[in-house]
């Protein structure tokens, strides 16, 4: 939806290697249409792509991200790629193309989405032309996918994924609760209590989610069709179905929910993984985000309201990615605390 828009800005933030080019070259082919013209500014051109002007950066010439980006605006683009945001000047530039009716896609050094709006502020960007230019933040990172040859199934028990949930600090949707207290102890940990926890997540109180994910692990599979919001009124949908029975089950039955552990073999050269998957969390700047940039709210209250309105954080993504026996624990919990 936001990459269709007109003009602003789509930003993927990550660290070297986790595959921010791929992301963004996949929406430069999603975008690639007949009589759209599109422009890089690249260092260096990965792939190149039929029909897209492509400009490699040269700091022996003087060609930077900057100067390129200027020389891009006179050609007067429908689309702009640039390879990274890395100085005042390239975002100053981004921040101008964007503001003058082109699409601006591009890539930021952060640990998560949230993470790029304090970012471009350290960078020199002013506040309110980051709201009214930033659409969209992708995050994301690369994990291994275990070898379908060897893969080997591990049941655990409730104590086991409670200790996995707190070792991976999941949201609240995934935390097995007990009671009123230990609610409120878990979500100071968490750091999201503020006001009343009801307010916060009205969907915690009745039960664990984690029942729901143990039958349908595909709720939470991070699909671009559908956004956080439509994925959390799925979850609400089948709490409210549910009879009291039910409710007063245990949230995780004993041997319910299956993860799957790395053996190897000789098809994976004894690793026990073979290729690599993106995990993501995609954060849309909404009004709400966008005053939270202007008074310079920092990156935990970000994550914190972003999380409020159905967004699914990297690591969440991870964890289903898991829970389907596409990747490890130990893999997600690697990449993302990396």
């Amino acid at each position: 939806g936001n990459l269709h828009r007109a003009h602003g800005m789509t930003l993927v933030t990550g660290p070297t290697g986790s595959g921010k080019s791929t992301t963004l070259y996949s929406l430069l082919t999603l975008l690639n249409d007949i009589g759209v013209n599109i422009s890089t500014v690249e260092d260096p051109v990965e792939y190149r792509i039929p029909g897209v002007n492509q400009t490699q950066v040269n700091t022996a010439t003087g060609m930077t991200f900057a100067s390129g980006l200027r020389a891009l605006l006179r050609q007067d683009p429908d689309i702009i790629m640039v390879g990274e945001v890395r100085d005042k000047e390239t975002v100053e530039m981004a921040i101008h193309a964007a503001l003058t009716g082109h699409v601006v896609l591009s890539t930021l050094h952060t640990n998560s989405a949230a993470g790029a709006l304090p970012r471009l502020e350290d960078m020199g960007a002013e506040p309110f032309l980051i709201s009214s230019t930033v659409n969209t933040l992708i995050g994301q990172r690369l994990v291994r996918k275990l070898c379908e040859n060897c893969k080997e199934k591990i049941e655990l028990d409730p104590k086991a994924i409670e200790k996995i949930i707190w070792n991976f600090d999941l949201r609240p949707e995934f935390l097995v609760l007990e009671s009123e207290e230990k609610e409120k102890k878990k979500m100071q940990e968490l750091g999201i209590l503020g006001s009343s926890l009801k307010e916060v997540a009205p969907h915690i109180g009745k039960r664990s989610v984690m029942d729901i994910l143990v039958d349908k692990p595909e709720i939470l599979n991070s699909d671009m069709d559908k956004s956080g919001k439509e994925v959390r009124q799925q979850i609400f949908n089948e709490f409210t179905g549910e009879d009291e029975d039910k409710e007063k089950k245990k949230a995780v039955p004993k041997g319910s929910l299956s993860l799957y552990k790395a053996v190897g073999c000789n098809k994976c050269e004894g690793t026990g993984y073979k290729g690599r998957i993106g995990i993501y969390e995609v954060m849309n700047i909404d009004d709400e985000i966008g005053s939270m940039i202007v008074r310079k709210a920092s990156e935990h209250e970000f994550i914190k309201e972003a999380w409020k309105q159905g967004m699914i954080l990297m690591h969440q993504d991870g964890f289903t990615k898991a829970l389907e026996g596409i990747t490890t624990i130990e893999e997600v919990i690697r990449v993302t605390q990396e």
